[in-house]
């Protein structure tokens, strides 16, 4: 998606309507568009026309509107019948901001259209549909009760689905019946608005972990990869050895790349983008603040680099297609499938984003083993893996394994009697 460059500081300018009502607009343009021209954007008060343009910005950065064109065919098939389904269309196509007032990416938008429309029937792009899904989205919103929204998760669970997509489609149909409450679709009490899924608890659980590779298994991989000559076998040694996300890894430019320092920087990330009803490749922001980040690099990774670079020179993508471009996320997804199947491990379930999950682990292991310390520094981990939130590296991230976690344990208690 094209950078656009918003001029969004242009005056506010009141108008006189009918009856001699006065409303204002607040202007802005973008200087990237073909038009040229300015739009306006209009509200009852000063204040008020402030905040539409602010939300016309983000929808034009975005591309939400086109977003909303695609969705709006989808959206009047379902009839002029208030249901969940053609809510969540509408809650999907209206623009939407982060709490710190950023534009939700594009992939984000994309995910959630996935998940509304295989849990609650919105007819999003060519996505697949549940059965519990049609059941749910063909509900009168005014007539959801908390037992339907009970209902879905339970079909969920019981069709295998993780407590983390649960939770996911939880919070979405919260989001969407609010939704239904801003537009008009459902009534308000006096003390503020209540929903059917407010008296529906979020899910709760522990997810499977995620399958990851022990440092055996982690070197029988890359071993085989190099044997068989794979195009991303030293691909794979930046992911076991940085623990960086996927998408990080094919986002990475030679610009950043220092190698008098031997660390790499992440700034961003390679990921198809879906808008106007089409898909491009697109390098976006990291996920977070957090992500952008020094990577150090040992020599395993240095001279998996120096391969790399005597292949494609040092301008550009590290890491490239044959003919030069950046790397598609789901090609990338199947070429590892296919190297690790031919390494034996095609049992381990692992995919690109397990690798990050090895990575952090070993690190996690090593720090409590003796020759680590026998302590694991969660808040350097969480830097490490690019977390905002140390929590998360210690429930999601960290993999401890049976025997050197009892090792530390016996150490410990060594310890602590030579002290009586």
């Amino acid at each position: 998606m094209t950078e656009h460059e918003v001029n969004d500081q242009l005056a506010v300018a009141a108008y006189k309507g009918r009856h001699g009502k006065i409303y204002y607009g607040a202007r802005w343009y973008c200087r990237l568009c073909d038009d040229g021209k300015a739009r306006v954007s209009y509200g009852p008060d000063r204040q008020a026309a402030i905040d539409k343009r602010r939300l016309d910005v983000v929808n034009h950065i975005t591309g939400a509107t086109s977003l909303a064109k695609e969705l709006d065919g989808a959206i009047r098939q379902a009839g002029n019948l208030k249901t969940v389904a053609r809510l969540g269309g509408m809650w999907l196509a209206t623009p939407h901001i982060t709490s710190k007032g950023d534009p939700v990416r594009l992939t984000t938008l994309d995910h959630y259209g996935r998940l509304l429309s295989r849990w609650c029937g919105v007819k999003y792009r060519h996505g697949e549909v549940a059965d519990a899904g049609k059941v749910f989205g063909s509900l009168l919103v005014a007539k959801v009760q908390p037992s339907d929204i009970e209902t879905l998760l339970e079909a969920m669970r019981d069709a295998g689905i993780g407590i983390n997509a649960r939770k996911s489609v939880h919070a979405l149909i919260v989001r969407v019946l609010t939704h239904g409450v801003k537009v008009g679709w459902l009534g308000s009490g006096t003390k503020g608005y209540a929903t059917a899924a407010a008296a529906v608890d979020r899910p709760t659980g522990s997810s499977k972990p995620r399958p990851h590779l022990l440092p055996a298994d982690m070197r029988t991989f890359l071993d085989s990869a190099h044997d068989r000559k794979s195009h991303y076998a030293d691909a794979y040694e930046v992911l076991f050895h940085t623990a960086a996300r996927p998408g990080e890894l094919l986002g990475l430019r030679w610009e950043d790349v220092n190698e008098a320092a031997e660390e790499v920087r992440v700034t961003g990330a390679t990921a198809r983008v879906y808008e106007g009803g089409k898909s491009h490749l697109e390098r976006t922001l990291p996920k977070s603040e957090s992500s952008v980040r020094y990577l150090k690099w040992g020599e395993d990774l240095k001279a998996a680099l120096e391969r790399q670079a005597a292949r494609t020179g040092r301008a550009g993508y590290v890491f490239q297609t044959t003919k030069g471009g950046p790397v598609d996320p789901t090609a990338f997804n199947l070429a590892f499938r296919g190297d690790r199947d031919a390494a034996g491990l095609e049992a381990s379930g692992l995919t690109p984003h397990g690798c990050r999950h090895s990575a952090i682990s070993l690190q996690a292991n090593w720090m409590l083993s003796p020759d680590g310390g026998g302590f694991i520094d969660w808040e350097a981990l969480a830097d490490f893996a690019g977390h905002a939130d140390s929590k998360v590296t210690r429930a999601v991230y960290g993999h401890l394994e049976a025997a050197v976690v009892d090792a530390a344990r016996r150490a410990n208690l060594t310890k602590l009697r030579a002290t009586f």
